[in-house]
């Protein structure tokens, strides 16, 4: 058990939505989704600023997810999938972790990543 109920939208998702920074760009979170959020951690398109990024948090979703929450904060955009590190942002994502407490599990990421 993972601590939090899948609807049944969420149990046909192709993965999870994803939120992530990078330590030398703390002004910009990247929303985006993957399948295994761990190889995609590790690939080198995700590293842009010459090194890895660090996961927020997740939450059950796919594209079409990621879709939904691109629109909702599309005033935050600086440019394709990075957004601007704001409150409301932040205040989002610790809706996210309370919803999820177990995100990491959730990503197949463990404790030992990001």
């Amino acid at each position: 058990m993972l601590g939090y109920d899948l609807d049944s939208a969420h149990l046909h998702s192709d993965g999870v939505v994803y939120y992530a920074f990078w330590r030398s760009r703390p002004d910009l979170i990247k929303i985006g989704t993957s399948q295994n959020v761990r190889s995609r951690f590790n690939a080198g398109d995700l590293r842009p600023f010459g090194e890895a990024p660090r996961l927020l948090v997740v939450e059950p979703g796919g594209t079409y997810e990621e879709a939904q929450r691109h629109h909702e904060f599309a005033h935050l955009r600086q440019t394709g999938e990075y957004f601007e590190y704001t409150d409301e942002l932040v205040e989002h994502i610790g809706s996210l972790r309370n919803r999820y407490p177990n995100y990491r599990d959730l990503a197949g990421a463990g404790r030992d990543f990001g």
